[in-house]
């Protein structure tokens, strides 16, 4: 029986998403990048991914159990894969996750238009107050 489960994201940018993993404190040496990596359960199930962090480089609890990935899915999101062990952290995480990443499509996008981002401040309720400015 298998641990994974399997979270539906919005994830669409590779670079984007890893510098999110980065700005959680996961480095490059880290993050694994391939066409086909297996990650393992708790039970040794494998999972093909296309982004892998192993169990070994996982921070608190999300190392506890097994492997995390990202698996490519046919509409060009990728899919998040972990162990379902710990439901509540799992959520956190993937949240704080979800938010650097789009912190990272915004300043990326918008550098695009001619923007640039000049101040960048956490609340306290943890909410990014960002200020951009047109050069």
């Amino acid at each position: 029986m298998s641990h994974f489960t399997k979270v539906k994201t919005t994830i669409r940018d590779l670079d984007c998403l890893k510098e999110a993993l980065k700005a959680l404190g996961y480095d490059s040496s880290v993050i694994e990048e391939g066409k086909a990596i297996d990650i393992v359960d708790y039970y040794g199930t494998h999972h093909t991914v296309q982004v892998a962090i192993r169990k070994k480089n996982l921070k608190g609890f999300l190392g506890q159990w097994s492997d995390l990935g990202f698996a490519r899915q046919d509409d060009g999101t990728y899919e998040l894969i972990a162990d379902n062990m710990r439901q509540a952290e799992l959520s956190r995480w993937t949240a704080q996750l979800t938010q650097q990443y789009a912190l990272n499509v915004v300043v990326k996008t918008s550098a695009w238009q001619g923007y640039q981002a000049v101040e960048q401040e956490t609340m306290q309720d943890g909410t990014i107050r960002l200020v951009m400015r047109q050069w």
